[in-house]
């Protein structure tokens, strides 16, 4: 029995074709997620009996978890002791591999223990994908004796490796899904009979796409599923567009909208493809300075947490599982509204402009956005006519009155107060201005005449002539009005019976009466 373990089970495709095609062959196996899937991109009863039957690691349970820590020194006895020394001691990449791939050994301890318990043989684990399921799979292999393999992925050469080396070592055989990736493990180490490549991918023969209806006036959507790297389709994801394109055709084809980081995503994914074309290899010397440059940018722009900072910010601003996953033609004016300011939000500029933000949010949402921008490390410059919003989220507020630009500290409140005292202040000050500028033009008007004060006269003119007069604060008009009493009705307005309001699967409102 082969235990094949991957990251979230059958929510790559490519892993339900490799294990349609095991069982077509006849060989058993059981498979194991670390998670369980957010979502299935085909349908099929197969597959669908197939995801009910994954056992998923995560989340682990805590006591079992300790028992099986505890319990592994007996059970494994020196196997567990060299396992733990590797995870402690042998090379890594840095030292978040190291933590990594100590915590892996210990959920590799937890799987183990599971696997042993468990009514199924285990003769072979395999994984797919180098990475955190490939570091379980590998030391849980080690612990019970069993042989180990995996497939590796570009994610698994590009981004940080932990115990890359060690995996190629106890590896039986590696799946490579390329003659790039290939060569990439032969530099690694990897001997050459370990190496075997399959080109892995979508065989339509064996899933039915998820049916969408469509209707005359709408555009097809293009749902494309697949790596963009070397033979992964990304190339005739273009090609088909531009057919539609020329057969005049209204479709949609949304590949990003992440902005920059959105740009780079494609450059890598075209660097990639570039590294594995023999009729570039001239150019290799460029194309992979290059493609480190751009990786690296790529990398510090968090560009392999984009999915799921997309998923945190959509959930943060409301939106259901169903609504990320379905249709944008489908949502409303508002909810649409929504998806533009969670594209902003993802890009994280250095300054971010908003107008009106709190318009279309509910209240949860709300504090949802105000939670965000508290934690923005950019500056936020917003308009707004929510006091309470404002209030919670903003430490400067600039008041722009008769072409001036006034800034004030502090929240709303704040510069209400700040304000209030300032046109008390100015109120003050022209007040004792023009009670001063009266005194003086009295005594030059009584005394204009006498020779005696001339000399006083005609120094206070000059005082006068030299002051800088304030201007009359500027009031802002309040306009008053007042509705007109209408005649009184009768005591009940209506009366509903039985009322229920539902909004899509939300039940608002079930048999009330008032």
């Amino acid at each position: 029995m082969i235990h094949y373990i991957t990251s979230d089970g059958l929510g790559q495709p490519w892993v339900g074709n490799e294990l349609r095609e095991l069982q077509r062959a006849s060989i058993p196996f059981r498979l194991h997620a670390i998670r369980a899937p957010e979502s299935m991109h085909f349908a099929s009863e197969w597959a669908d009996a197939l995801n009910a039957q994954t056992n998923a690691l995560y989340p682990l349970a805590l006591w079992p978890m300790l028992q099986a820590l505890i319990l592994a020194p007996f059970l494994f006895g020196t196997r567990f002791l060299r396992g733990l020394a590797n995870a402690l001691f042998a090379h890594r990449e840095n030292f978040r591999g190291r933590c990594a791939a100590l915590s892996h050994f210990f959920v590799a301890c937890y799987w183990a223990r599971q696997l042993r318990r468990g009514s199924t043989e285990v003769s072979h684990i395999h994984s797919q994908w180098a990475y955190s399921s490939g570091t379980i799979g590998m030391y849980a292999a080690w612990l019970l004796d069993r042989s180990f393999s995996f497939t590796g992925h570009a994610t698994d050469l590009f981004r940080d490796r932990v115990a890359l080396k060690d995996k190629i070592q106890r590896a039986d055989f590696i799946v490579c899904i390329s003659e790039f990736h290939r060569e990439f493990y032969l530099q690694e180490g990897a001997r050459p009979e370990q190496l075997h490549i399959a080109y892995c991918g979508i065989n339509p023969e064996l899933f039915s796409v998820q049916v969408h209806q469509h209707t005359p006036d709408a555009p097809y959507r293009i749902l494309s599923s697949g790596r963009l790297v070397e033979k992964k389709g990304f190339s005739d994801l273009i090609k088909a567009c531009a057919i539609l394109r020329d057969r005049d055709f209204n479709f949609r084809c949304v590949i990003a909208g992440s902005g920059p980081l959105g740009e780079l995503h494609h450059e890598v994914k075209d660097l990639e493809l570039a590294m594995g074309d023999p009729d570039r290899a001239h150019e290799m010397d460029s194309i992979v300075n290059r493609y480190g440059e751009v990786l690296d940018e790529y990398q510090s722009q968090g560009g392999y947490d984009l999915e799921s900072r997309a998923h945190e910010v959509l959930q943060g601003l409301g939106f259901a599982p169903d609504q990320v996953a379905g249709d944008v033609g489908e949502l409303s004016g508002g909810w649409k509204m929504r998806i533009g300011m969670a594209q902003v939000l993802l890009v994280k500029p250095e300054v971010l402009l908003m107008d009106e933000p709190t318009n279309h949010l509910d209240i949860e949402s709300i504090l949802w956005l105000e939670k965000f921008i508290r934690d923005y490390r950019g500056a936020v410059l917003l308009t707004c006519h929510d006091k309470d919003f404002m209030n919670r989220v903003v430490n400067r507020i600039v008041d722009i009155d008769g072409g001036e630009f006034i800034s004030y500290t502090g929240d709303y409140d704040n510069y209400l107060h700040q304000r209030a005292v300032a046109e008390a202040n100015r109120e003050a000050t022209y007040a004792r201005q023009q009670a001063m500028l009266a005194k003086e033009r009295r005594f030059v008007e009584r005394f204009a005449s006498h020779v005696a004060k001339a000399a006083q006269v005609q120094s206070r003119v000059k005082k006068l002539e030299k002051l800088d007069l304030v201007e009359p604060p500027r009031r802002r008009k309040v306009v008053e009005f007042q509705y007109r009493t209408p005649p009184r009705s009768g005591d009940d307005v209506a009366e509903l019976t039985d009322v229920s309001k539902a909004y899509g699967d939300s039940l608002l409102l079930e048999n009330m009466n008032f």
